[in-house]
């Protein structure tokens, strides 16, 4: 035996005791727990090698192209939709201006460089058919807002208004009203859903949270897939254009040297203050503080002269060294209006929770600051250091020296392209002047033909013989042999309807279920059911009177037709 009254029962002596079938189950569940194991444990080190390889590619997502050490995630940034910047070396470099420079023997870099800059400068220019396109685009906004805001005006501001945007500029547009509005919300969704029924775009993006709500959307291809930003009343923008344009008459260095940090912070994805960038406006205000200062100390006819002097590249490496390295960011702020730096302590509207941040005065609002939306200061400030060191390092044997600075993409030059396609083909005409939806057309005259006179068919003229009596005056005609038997007449005990005939009958009150609209007998009956000739009264045989019957004080209907019938014979006869 397998056991004994003295050894105690253990799981392999207690299988001793089952049949050889349950020992075969017994195995077969062991062999089966054992392979549960061997693969949880496969696919937990399995996920834990992916997990691994995902948090490696996170973190080198997040690393940026300055080298700065990878950043921990957080929920506000995984819900971010903001494109990562991308870097230079990863871009396919084009240099367009190029092919205008005229000069092609230069002394020094610096002299290279100031012509690259002038022709980058009047490359990036808006084209004529760029102008017209911007404009009709306007135009038509214009005429599309009339009928949420039919007293307010839609009016340009911004880099479009002052002559300093890239070929891809957004549209800066404030709907001006009189209509007081507090709340902004329901109103730019208003203007959303007007604006996608006019086919202007296919979506619109309202951000009301934001502290000057805005809602902005791209132009379809038709009217040159233009990035648009709209808000009501903001007065500021438009009110900046003048002061702007000024400061452009008084600096002639000014508009070249903004046009080429635009274009550098462009390349780098860093020019979008609701991407935590630097907007234009900020940095036509840092340009203007710039040359305010001078902090190289620069001949006065570096900045006044420029072109004379061939100074940009000088000045764009200053621009590059003074934000990037040197500027006192964490305890000074730029003041446009002052002509200075101003220190932080004393100005109580900078609520800027970043002790290094940047600060600036805006120009119309000085309780408002410019420079508050650039969060990512710390990536801004590297590019510019990246930037001032690639300028040292710029060689006369290079294609080109502004290339690795401010190179355009192939986006930009397809939509430069597309643009002048769609004004030379005439399709943008098309699209903002569709033509009207009911057209008048001009009637064609048609000569006026004589109606013939009406002539009534022969057979259908009878003239009464000559030897039948004179008719009674109107006043005492009996009325006419009606065509359709009067209600009643076929009823009755006078009625020669046969029986079937008269349960078929219909009157005036069987309107509605024959013609639902018919108030009387005729709207819905059949002339073939109930038209009856004129017949001569006679005795029925059924009946102790005569029908029809005879009429009082004149012709009845039985004798005026027995008269007609024997004046019709007669003339057979004849």
């Amino acid at each position: 035996m397998c056991h004994s009254n003295d050894t105690a029962l253990t799981p392999k002596s207690v299988s001793c005791f089952l049949p050889s079938p349950s020992r075969f189950i017994l195995s077969l569940f062991r062999f089966w727990a054992i392979g549960c194991i061997f693969t949880a444990v496969i696919a937990t080190s399995s996920t834990a090698c992916l997990k691994g390889a995902d948090m490696e590619h996170q973190a080198n997502a997040r690393t940026n192209t300055h080298g700065l050490p990878p950043k921990p995630v957080r929920d506000s940034e995984k819900r971010k939709r903001s494109p990562a910047p991308v870097a230079p070396e990863d871009r396919h470099i084009l240099t367009p201006w190029l092919a205008s420079m005229t000069q092609s023997t230069f002394m020094t870099t610096n002299q290279r460089l100031h012509e690259e800059i002038v022709a980058y400068v009047a490359y990036v220019q808006a084209t004529p058919q760029e102008t017209t396109a911007r404009q009709a685009l306007l135009d038509v906004i214009q005429k599309t807002l009339k009928r949420r805001f039919p007293d307010g005006e839609v009016k340009l501001f911004g880099s479009g208004a002052t002559g300093l945007c890239l070929p891809t500029g957004d549209m800066d547009l404030v709907v001006m009203t009189k209509e007081e509005i507090v709340e902004k919300k329901r109103p730019l969704f208003q203007m959303s859903t007007i604006l996608k029924a006019a086919r202007l775009t296919w979506d619109v993006q309202v951000n009301f949270r934001a502290k000057v709500p805005i809602l902005t959307f791209k132009s379809l291809p038709e009217y040159g897939s233009f990035s648009v930003d709209i808000g009501i009343n903001n007065i500021d923008g438009p009110q900046a254009i003048a002061v702007v344009n000024e400061y452009l008459s008084k600096m002639p260095a000014l508009r070249p040297l903004i046009l080429i940090v635009k274009g550098f912070l462009s390349q780098r994805n860093l020019n979008s203050a609701a991407h935590s960038g630097l907007g234009s406006y900020a940095v036509i205000c840092m340009c203007i503080s710039f040359l305010q200062l001078n902090p190289s100390k620069r001949p006065q006819d570096y900045i006044d002269k420029p072109m004379e002097t061939e100074s940009l590249g000088a000045l764009l490496a200053d621009f590059m060294f003074y934000y990037g390295i040197e500027f006192p960011y964490a305890t000074s702020y730029i003041s446009v209006t002052e002509g200075k730096l101003l220190p932080k302590e004393s100005a109580k509207w900078i609520t800027n929770k970043a002790p290094d941040g940047l600060a600036i005065q805006c120009l119309i609002n000085p309780e408002n600051d410019v420079g508050k939306s650039a969060g990512r200061l710390e990536a801004i400030r590297s590019a510019f250091k990246e930037g001032y060191a690639t300028i040292l390092q710029l060689s006369m044997t290079d294609t080109s020296l502004l290339g690795p600075l401010v190179s355009l993409t192939e986006s930009t030059l397809n939509h430069r392209a597309h643009i002048q396609h769609i004004v030379d083909s005439g399709r943008l005409q098309a699209a903002v002047s569709p033509p009207p939806r009911h057209p008048k057309h001009k009637p064609i005259p048609v000569p006026a033909q004589p109606k013939p006179a009406h002539k009534p068919a022969p057979h259908l003229t009878h003239t009464p013989p000559a030897h039948l009596p004179p008719r009674p005056s109107p006043s005492l005609r009996a009325p006419p042999v009606p065509t359709i038997l009067p209600y009643g007449m076929a009823f009755g005990a006078g009625s020669v309807m046969g029986r079937n005939t008269r349960t078929h009958a219909y009157s005036p009150h069987d309107g509605g279920a024959i013609n639902r609209k018919g108030s009387g007998f005729a709207s819905g009956m059949h002339e073939e059911q109930l038209y009856m000739p004129p017949v001569a009264p006679h005795p029925h045989p059924e009946f102790d009177s005569e029908w029809p019957p005879r009429g009082r004080g004149g012709w009845g209907w039985g004798d005026q037709a027995r008269s007609v019938e024997a004046a019709e014979a007669a003339e057979v006869r004849q």
